[in-house]
């Protein structure tokens, strides 16, 4: 039989035979089970052979042709679409779906077509008059105008819709007009009608945040956020890239891209949920009573207690609000936190550490990285340390707690300590000659000349922080390094050296000229113990997924950072990065200067990981690599 429609041809075909209808029926009620937990891949499989034992079944060639486009095999699922369409051409939302695809793969014209199709058959479909209007706006070529003139800001939420705000410094409290595209196709041209409150916005650093701060001074809403659902034609299971522009009559003023992976996203979400995110402080001392909180994942109720002993005094449990800019694709996860009391003169003697264990069967949440160690005699201790000045402390860790820094200092000292033991059998106390590569204001140092006998140099780009040093802590050696290496130290002067949050700024470029350095530095029966970021510190990422495919494509991403404004020279402003490493590409790019002897996922605050170097030798690299405490990025 011959049909006609929109002008093409179709020709139905004449099937004859029987088939084992309870077999293709089983197949379909499979199939449709993996279609609705999201398998595609096994859908389309199982699709695929209920068609090859009836190849009659229109609807089911419409169903494998969407498992094939969410698994992004395109081709596939547009032969499979035309079968159902050879089949029975009046089919309207077989036309809907073949214009989808269509228009994904840019054939804009083959698309408005199908919609077309569909609306001559069925002529109230909504979504193929919605996609029409969508196709009759033609892409516009403009002149770039200057990048800093706009502030923007968007994220896949959640709920699978595109959601951000857009800000034009030069037209504040306006409703711009936005382009959205999906894999390089304009899916969407509105206006960013939505008022969104300026401190919902946050700080904008650098000079456009000057500049925004200057144009919008006595707003405090802004009229520029929007809200796009995602079609559910696009494809979850493989990456989408997701571009924004922002124009108005004449000129391009903003255009920004970016990759959205929901596996990426769960890979993330699989890492949270393994290694519990747990962030423990000291809030309060006063006298010899220490007050303490944790902040965890999860409703469960948890309190705070001696490793080994009793809980604390007077404890507290509640909820408490999402991190900002933090843990983005577990936005529905709740944080807990935990309260208590620790009388610091009832400790025993030597050093002791405090723990989060689970009301309900005492069970300890997380690992080390996720405790608080206390120091011996830790009031005469935090007495007799030396306290930076607020802004110092505030631009290495966001808050301007002398307590909190002088014990995320002894944290640190704990956990290098315990990575140099546990990888090397060595003790950090025995060490003789230590560099603290990055020292800043000595949160780390004061406790290396604190509980060692070591000759302690600290090195650091901040001048105002190394002359702080100078002044305050005599016992010690500090220079200020440059942003490139080399640095006027003698070679392999160090048999520790230890590099905390410095490898997490740096680019690719920078790294490899530091690794040389450092490589100089170290003695060859040395040690080089640093942090990198990796899949535990994207999870905390305000982009994570984003972050994470660069960071599996490349083998490290390193976006640019703000945090030293003020300190770099204006010629190097893209000095300082947000940078993550792949455990793989460190194996691989590092060996070139260092045998990597350990990796340890987390051990810096269940945040950053270690990573434990030794002198390349002469003899072969070794062939296995040990991740102490959880697996490879």
């Amino acid at each position: 039989m011959i049909f006609r429609l929109m002008g093409k041809t179709y020709q139905t075909r004449a099937f004859g035979g029987h088939s084992e209808r309870e077999s293709v029926a089983a197949l379909v009620a499979s199939a449709d089970q993996a279609r609705d937990r999201k398998d595609w891949a096994k859908g389309a499989a199982l699709y695929g052979r209920a068609v090859k034992a009836d190849s009659r079944l229109k609807h089911i060639w419409v169903q494998l042709g969407n498992c094939e486009k969410e698994s992004g095999r395109l081709d596939a699922a547009e032969d499979a679409y035309r079968k159902s369409l050879e089949i029975d051409p009046w089919m309207a939302d077989t036309h809907l779906q073949l214009g989808h695809l269509l228009k994904l793969r840019g054939e804009d014209a083959g698309a408005r077509a199908s919609y077309e199709a569909a609306l001559e058959i069925s002529p109230t479909l909504v979504d193929a008059k919605r996609e029409i209007a969508t196709l009759r706006i033609a892409p516009t070529v403009f002149r770039k105008a200057p990048p800093q003139q706009v502030v923007c800001h968007f994220a896949w939420a959640d709920d699978d819709s595109l959601t951000g705000w857009v800000f034009d410094v030069n037209d504040p409290g306006s409703a711009p007009l936005i382009e959205i595209l999906l894999n390089d196709n304009l899916f969407r041209v509105e206006r960013c009608v939505g008022l969104i409150d300026r401190a919902a916005v946050g700080e904008v650093p650098g000079p456009l945040g000057d500049a925004w701060r200057r144009s919008n001074a006595g707003l405090k809403i802004l009229a520029g956020s929007f809200d796009y659902p995602i079609p559910e034609y696009v494809p979850r299971a493989v990456p989408v890239k997701v571009t924004v522009r922002l124009r108005d009559s004449q000129a391009l003023l903003y255009e920004e891209t970016r990759i959205f992976d929901a596996a990426a996203r769960q890979v993330l979400a699989d890492m949270a949920a393994r290694h519990a995110y747990v962030r423990m402080r000291a809030r309060r001392l006063e006298g010899d009573r220490l007050d303490i909180i944790a902040e965890y994942f999860g409703a469960e109720r948890c309190a705070l207690a001696i490793e080994g002993g009793a809980s604390l005094e007077n404890p507290e449990h509640g909820a408490t609000a999402m991190p900002a800019n933090m843990f983005a694709f577990l936005s529905d996860s709740q944080i807990s936190m935990a309260e208590g009391q620790l009388d610091l003169s009832a400790l025993p003697d030597g050093p002791a550490r405090i723990e989060l264990r689970r009301t309900a069967d005492g069970a300890r949440i997380g690992d080390d990285a996720a405790t608080l160690p206390i120091p011996s005699n830790a009031v005469a201790e935090y007495a007799a340390w030396i306290k930076p000045e607020p802004f110092q402390i505030d631009r290495v860790m966001g808050t301007e707690s002398a307590l909190e820094y002088f014990f995320s200092g002894y944290a640190t000292f704990a956990a290098v300590a315990g990575v140099l033991r546990q990888s090397t059998g060595q003790q950090l106390e025995d060490r003789r000659r230590i560099l603290d590569w990055g020292c800043g204001v000595a949160r780390l140092s004061q406790h290396l000349l604190r509980w060692t006998n070591a000759d302690v140099v600290g090195i650091d780009i901040d001048a105002s922080a190394v002359d702080w040093c100078r002044k305050k802590l005599p016992k010690g050696r500090f220079e200020k390094a440059p942003l490139d290496p080399p640095i006027g130290l003698p070679s392999a002067a160090f048999d520790l050296i230890i590099g905390i949050s410095v490898f997490t700024h740096l680019d690719e470029s920078a790294q490899d000229a530091w690794l040389a350095e450092l490589q100089r530095l170290l003695a060859l029966d040395g040690t080089l113990v640093v942090t990198v970021g990796s899949l535990r510190s994207l999870a905390m990422h305000p982009h994570p997924t984003v972050e994470y495919q660069r960071m599996r494509r490349r083998g490290m991403s390193a976006d640019i950072g703000t945090r030293l404004d003020g300190v770099l020279p204006s010629d190097r402003g893209t000095y300082y990065r947000e940078t993550h490493h792949a455990h793989d590409y460190i194996i691989a790019h590092w060996s070139r200067w260092f045998d990597v002897v350990a990796i340890m996922p987390g051990a810096h605050f269940n945040h950053q990981d270690y990573v434990v170097l030794r002198h390349r030798t002469p003899r072969p690299p070794p062939t296995r690599i040990e991740f102490l405490r959880g697996g490879a990025a």
